[in-house]
């Protein structure tokens, strides 16, 4: 009798937790594996040459970890946390990882001097530089030095700040992902700042004004979105108090993310109607309008050609934009056309999975007042297209404050709850790991700074007098702004590899000229034009007037003693 009783066997089935787990522990040891493995290599395709297969697999594993929990009804914060810091680690220390620095190591470093100056001097000067116009990223950068006793220049060095930046975004994105998709889509939350860091390819975020603007921007998207701040209680008056002390903060950051800021406020307002909303816009004007053009006159009347007024800075010319933003950049070698075009097709990828968001919700679900406000969020900074007279890689910026309201509709999609859907979005987002690596370091050659141009700039740190340094790109490093500027290149050009000075300010002053790599890679890869820094040594070797001081494979570095305006090498 006792033998017809079933057994009762434990069950072997895994839960989806588990085996996300699972999949993590695969995807970290392959992970460790291609640290190990990786190598430093700049091939056609930028770094991607020196990662090993396991590397894009071990990808591929955390991804498929995710989506499983993506589409779990029950919450897994902090697994998926976990899962988004293991991808954002993987993807923005390949420089460190490979040896091969970091993609803007040589503005890093110019930067680090003007945070030197403020730690040693105390204030900052416009007159050293044009930078100290918007000293916000500089003055916080040194005081946060002073006081944690961070050592920046070794953060810089090891290639880390790219990195810190992106761990630095992610709160205030969460928080507006959080904001818009609401409590019970939590997992999707994670889904959308996968979304935006796998997208994340432009190399603006770093130890400049634009990534801190860019981190300031987030987190005004992240008070904007907060529903109490669109109620009438106290709470709201200081969610839209701190939205002013926000924007104080940003213009006195970066211009171009500031009017960014403002363009997305006027837009929302125009959906919301608050009247309390027009006191922060006037606030916000007049902030951008005294700092910019009474701070940082003398920098915008040079924008202004012959002497006009300011709204001239503003022209819409649609063959200019496409001159500047697209047929400048798919120009030069082989590769750097090749790299242009995968940018394009990658960026492609998330524009599309951002509009099946909004068809999703326009056409089927019938959410306008959700997706309104959201699409103004990702369109409102189109209006800065108007400066494309004077700024340069406009539609890259503009794409980077596009990607946390494309995060918002590409997360949505899940909310459609087919398999289908689940799938070739887990599809989508490993293939995209490959291209994000080519994206993003494809164009490397231009950018790497190796340790022979490093132990060159130490010479011309500890050596040389005050000076000026100009090159066809300076000598990448700024660690003493009162002996010398780099941003003396503006007021040189170069004329049929002649150097000529421009300005008054160079007169018999030594002037340094700076033959290094990154001068012949950023020539050969963007400008097509192998010989010209050949044609240029030349000149410089053969100029009576011009000393050569200094000299490894590759730097090499000249001395005019004293140069004349509208004279040259």
């Amino acid at each position: 009798m006792l033998m017809n009783l079933p057994v009762q066997t434990p069950s072997l089935r895994l839960s989806r937790q588990q085996i996300s787990v699972l999949l993590t522990i695969i995807a970290l040891l392959l992970w460790s594996h291609s640290i190990l493995h990786a190598r430093f290599e700049i091939g056609y395709f930028g770094l991607i040459y020196g990662l090993p297969v396991t590397f894009f697999i071990a990808l591929a594993c955390l991804t498929i970890a995710s989506t499983i929990l993506w589409v779990s009804r029950e919450k897994h914060g902090k697994l998926l946390c976990l899962q988004l810091l293991i991808l954002v680690s993987a993807l923005w220390l390949i420089p460190s990882v490979t040896g091969g620095s970091t993609p803007v190591v040589g503005h890093d470093y110019r930067n680090l001097g003007y945070i030197d100056y403020i730690m040693r001097e105390g204030h900052f000067n416009t007159a050293v530089s044009e930078y100290f116009s918007w000293p916000a990223t500089f003055v916080t950068s040194a005081s946060i030095s002073n006081i944690a006793l961070v050592n920046l220049e070794a953060l810089v060095a090891k290639g880390l700040v790219p990195f810190l930046m992106q761990l630095l975004c992610l709160l205030p994105l969460y928080v507006f992902l959080k904001n818009t998709l609401g409590e019970e889509r939590s997992n999707y939350c994670w889904l959308g700042c996968w979304l935006f860091y796998l997208a994340q390819w432009v190399p603006h975020v770093h130890l400049n004004p634009q990534g801190f603007g860019f981190f300031l921007l987030l987190t005004f998207l992240a008070l904007i979105t907060n529903p109490k701040i669109w109620q009438r209680h106290t709470e709201s008056f200081k969610l839209l108090s701190l939205t002013v002390i926000i924007f104080a903060a940003l213009a006195a950051t970066h211009l171009l993310t500031s009017l960014a800021f403002l363009c997305i406020l006027i837009g929302l307002y125009l959906v919301r109607r608050d009247k309390r909303v027009v006191l922060v816009i006037m606030a916000c004007v007049i902030m951008v309008a005294c700092w910019n053009f009474i701070g940082a006159r003398g920098i915008v009347e040079e924008r202004v050609e012959g002497g006009g007024a300011y709204w001239e800075l503003l022209v819409f010319e649609p063959e200019l934009i496409v001159e500047r933003e697209v047929a400048l950049r798919v120009s030069g070698s082989q590769s750097h056309i090749a790299v242009v075009n995968i940018r394009l097709l990658f960026s492609s990828i998330f524009a599309l999975i951002g509009l099946a968001g909004v068809i999703l919700l326009c056409f089927f679900r019938r959410k306008f007042k959700l997706v309104i406000p959201l699409l103004i969020i990702i369109l409102a900074p189109l209006i800065l297209l108007t400066f494309s007279s004077q700024y340069g890689e406009l539609l890259p910026r503009i794409y980077l404050f596009a990607l946390p309201g494309m995060a918002f509709f590409g997360a949505m999609l899940l909310d459609v709850k087919k398999k289908i859907v689940v799938f070739v979005m887990c599809l989508l987002l490993i293939v995209c790991c490959p291209l994000h690596v080519i994206s993003r370091y494809g164009n490397q050659a231009s950018y790497y700074l190796s340790q022979a141009q490093l132990s060159g700039v130490t010479f011309f740190h500890d050596k040389t007098a005050g000076g000026y340094v100009v090159g066809a790109w300076p000598i990448g490093v700024m660690r003493d702004i009162e002996r010398y500027q780099q941003d003396s290149i503006e007021k040189t050009v170069w004329e049929d590899s002649r150097l000529v000075f421009t300005e008054d300010v160079l007169q018999n002053l030594p002037c340094y000229v700076s033959i290094n790599r990154k001068d012949k890679a950023q020539q050969e890869l963007v400008k097509g034009n192998i010989e010209f820094i050949n044609e240029i040594e030349k000149t410089l070797k053969t100029d009576t007037g011009c000393g050569f001081i200094y000299h490894n494979p590759d730097l090499r570095l000249y001395i005019y003693e004293k140069p004349l305006c509208g004279n040259g090498l």
